[in-house]
């Protein structure tokens, strides 16, 4: 529907009839509107002020009290609740009559599962609040726990696995229970994860791209036959030169799937391959100064283009509206 949409611009240019200019805008505006209507259907869970518990042995390595601790509870269709504990940290000086604030998530890696609602901040979590301090990232952020540490039952990087978790539906649950809440931007929602937690960025991708302005993914494969689906949406993969799981040569396959998907702009669609760095790409990515800029400069109402140059002599390119 997306691509259509810019499609029909593209052919239609500046001569299109009064009659094809009202169609097209009609279809704009329910293409950029199917996330809303999509989200009007979801089953909204109970956002509920929680708590966190401090384990010596598995500290964060900072103090966590500027984030704010809660829990999601969702009743599922066996009756059962679902908890989804999470931590939130709100920008600073946070108005409710200001401009709808940006959200970022934060999805963990195997390492970090648990229920103490607190170790999963161990990556991310400092160097998030310090951009909301200094206005770097003026928005909210959301790490939630996954108590077994997978975001999706199988590899992502399979078109026959990378089914979500119970838990990475509820995120998706949650980013609504969230924007009807507070002073949320909803085309303004950013999601990354590292290792583990990439995967389950990669499935949200594939099954809530209407979801999100923005992904980045650090150390964790795709699925190349997902390309044509996700190229429209801004993205930055982040590898390790000597990773051994994923290899380079995987993501780099994930990255030519999307380049000949059209997402070709490496302003959008970036991949940053770091040579003496192992499985922890989320030490350097974080470090790097355009880490949050990349998130902030995207909305779902941005058309995107995804050619270099959009209208290069005696070629074509792909318009994309995420």
């Amino acid at each position: 529907m997306h691509l259509l949409v810019a499609q029909i611009f593209f052919v239609f240019g500046t001569n299109r009839s009064s009659k094809m200019k009202t169609i097209y805008k009609l279809l704009i505006t329910s293409s950029l509107s199917l996330a809303m209507i999509a989200s009007s259907f979801a089953q909204s869970g109970a956002l509920k002020p929680s708590t966190y518990s401090s384990d010596p042995s598995k500290s964060p390595g900072f103090a966590t009290t500027d984030y704010e601790a809660w829990n999601y509870q969702k009743i599922n269709s066996s009756g059962a609740q679902q908890n989804l504990p999470f931590r939130m940290a709100r920008p600073i000086g946070y108005s409710t009559t200001a401009p709808a604030y940006p959200l970022i998530i934060m999805l963990h890696g195997r390492g970090e599962a648990g229920t103490d609602n607190n170790y999963h901040l161990k990556w991310g979590g400092k160097e998030t609040i310090a951009a909301i301090k200094n206005k770097t990232f003026d928005g909210f952020a959301v790490f939630p726990q996954e108590p077994y540490g997978a975001w999706t039952n199988g590899p992502a990087y399979r078109s026959d696995g990378g089914q979500p978790s119970m838990a990475l539906t509820q995120v998706w649950d949650l980013v609504d229970s969230l924007a009807n809440r507070f002073n949320i931007d909803r085309n303004r929602v950013y999601i990354h994860g590292l290792s583990s937690g990439g995967t389950g960025v990669w499935a949200s991708l594939y099954y809530r791209a209407d979801l999100f302005a923005a992904v980045q993914i650090m150390s964790a494969p795709g699925d190349v036959s997902q390309a044509y689906n996700v190229a429209s949406t801004p993205l930055w993969l982040h590898q390790g030169g000597i990773d051994v799981n994923p290899v380079p040569s995987v993501s780099r396959n994930v990255m030519a799937s999307l380049r000949t998907a059209g997402a070709v702009n490496p302003v959008i669609t970036k991949y940053t391959e770091y040579p003496d760095v192992a499985h922890t790409t989320w030490i350097p990515a974080y470090a790097n100064k355009d880490f949050f800029p990349f998130f902030l400069k995207q909305t779902r109402k941005n058309i995107k283009v995804l050619g270099i140059n959009p209208f290069p002599a005696g070629s074509s390119v792909s318009l994309g509206v995420n």
